[in-house]
């Protein structure tokens, strides 16, 4: 039994462990390519980042432990977005998963300090660049903090 005490203990404070925030910068820069994840021994790593925007669920939707959504600069969607991937596990730093036939208002965004929040809100996520061995990396962050903005 005490063996049982330790084991659940240990496990209740590895889920506590805060992520690390990212260095805050404008929308703009993060797909500039200075912070592009970059090749170490096989590896890919980045440098974690924070920039703000709304995040949306669009066009076709495959979903597993993550899901692909749209991070856009402003509340009508319009412009350039940013595609960040989102642990679906509906728990702090994520979202609820989706049902197959959804509306941007079904958007559940669960922040790190446990706040709900949907679609119309602003965000800022903290993220790193997920890097590539194509030439042309594509504009996709890993998120790990999701603060309301």
């Amino acid at each position: 039994m005490k063996k049982l005490l330790c084991l659940l203990v240990t496990l209740t404070l590895s889920q506590c462990k805060e992520e690390p925030k990212g260095k805050s910068v404008a929308f703009a820069e993060a797909c500039g390519g200075k912070y592009w994840a970059k090749e170490v021994k096989g590896l890919y790593e980045g440098e974690r980042i924070a920039f703000p925007g709304y995040l949306s669920a669009s066009g076709m939707l495959l979903q597993n432990d993550t899901l692909n959504l749209d991070l856009h600069e402003t509340p009508d969607r319009k412009g350039k977005s940013i595609t960040v991937s989102v642990r679906t596990h509906g728990g702090k730093n994520g979202i609820d998963k989706l049902a197959k036939t959804y509306q941007e208002g079904d958007l559940k965004i669960h922040t790190a300090t446990g706040e709900t929040l949907g679609s119309k809100d602003k965000v800022i996520i903290h993220a790193e660049h997920i890097g590539s061995p194509i030439d042309e990396p594509s504009c996709l962050f890993k998120v790990f903090v999701i603060e309301k903005g």
